[in-house]
């Protein structure tokens, strides 16, 4: 592997002069610097992060955990962080924990051992040792997407909760008396616990009694949601609403009543949650919660870099709302 002193070499300057090209850091001629940079192209040069962090103690890597990238909720909120943080000089590591928080605890190490600079976790429920692991490490950590209750340091997000209340409230609203959730499998998606529980709010303010057969849990996929609709639709008393907690289960229930022929939202009323691009597009469209992903995303990323400058952010937790979308579905 060629070194920084070949690099130096090819471009007819110091080592010293190099190094402060690829550190960005202390002032260097513009076109010095880009016969450097040019060397390093030409030789193929990675630089040793490892080795140079253990003098600078900066990698400027900033690590993320998410448990996948499937969801286009997941890709607007790290679309914003990497706009923001891209553009101050950080590259970012992701890696994919799925829905298990061993799995992330031993992601959380690995990371560590890199020396990344800040971390940024797509969720809040994590083991103990987690939790202890990132105290010690003492390096800015943000947790986006549902507000954490208890945050490790920071947080940017919205309560997945209040929202599910309010478009089940909407339905109520409508006159639906009968209204069915489905959801993810709750030991994947801890998300899917808090959007019942507001589902759950919205039926007791209303003085409606909460029936189990209209609990139904899903894999987050059109067939299993035709399929979850159609074990609603099957009961003796038969839905004549549901709540689907995200858009793509949604979308799979709306598909499934135009095959059999039910009528929405006059047989039977769709909800969705995540205001995917499919949502408005859909016929009809369906009634779902709008997020700013992307702004999420980016104050994620001002937070960290606040942080990482030294001028800790004034809030340490930050609401960023959410909007219900009425739409033909209900």
């Amino acid at each position: 592997m060629p070194r920084l002193a070949d690099v130096a070499h090819r471009a007819g300057v110091a080592k010293i002069t190099a190094s402060r090209v690829l550190r960005q850091a202390g002032p260097v001629a513009a076109e010095t610097r880009a016969r450097v940079e040019q060397a390093m192209r030409d030789l193929g040069y990675i630089p040793n992060i490892v080795a140079s962090n253990l003098s600078s103690n900066r990698t400027r890597i900033i690590a993320a955990i998410t448990p996948g990238f499937a969801s286009p909720l997941i890709r607007d909120l790290f679309q914003g962080l990497s706009d923001v943080v891209h553009a101050q000089g950080y590259h970012l590591l992701f890696g994919v924990a799925d829905h298990s928080v061993g799995e992330e605890e031993a992601l959380v190490r690995a990371i560590l051992a890199r020396r990344a600079d800040a971390l940024v976790l797509s969720r809040t429920r994590h083991t103990a040792s987690t939790r202890q692991i990132l105290r010690n490490a003492a390096i800015p950590v943000v947790e986006v997407g549902q507000l954490a209750s208890q945050p490790i340091d920071m947080t940017v997000g919205f309560s997945n909760r209040a929202a599910a209340r309010a478009i089940v409230q909407h339905m109520i609203d409508r006159g639906y008396r009968r209204i069915a959730m489905m959801s993810e499998h709750q030991e994947e998606n801890p998300r899917s616990i808090v959007r019942r529980q507001g589902y759950a709010d919205a039926l007791a303010a209303a003085g409606l009694t909460p029936d189990p057969a209209l609990l139904i849990e899903s894999s987050t996929d059109l067939g299993a949601a035709a399929q979850a609709l159609r074990a609603l639709r099957r009961q003796k008393r038969a839905p004549d609403a549901v709540f689907c907690g995200d858009d793509l289960l949604a979308l799979g229930a709306l598909f499934e009543c135009q095959r059999q022929g039910w009528h929405v939202p006059r047989d039977i009323a769709v909800a969705g949650f995540g205001d995917l691009e499919y949502a408005a597009q859909a016929c009809p469209s369906i009634t779902t919660i709008h997020v700013d992903r992307i702004s999420m995303g980016r104050s994620a990323g001002e937070m960290l870099l606040l942080a990482l400058g030294g001028a800790r952010p004034g809030r340490r937790s930050l609401d960023i709302g959410f909007s219900l979308i009425p739409r033909a579905s209900t």
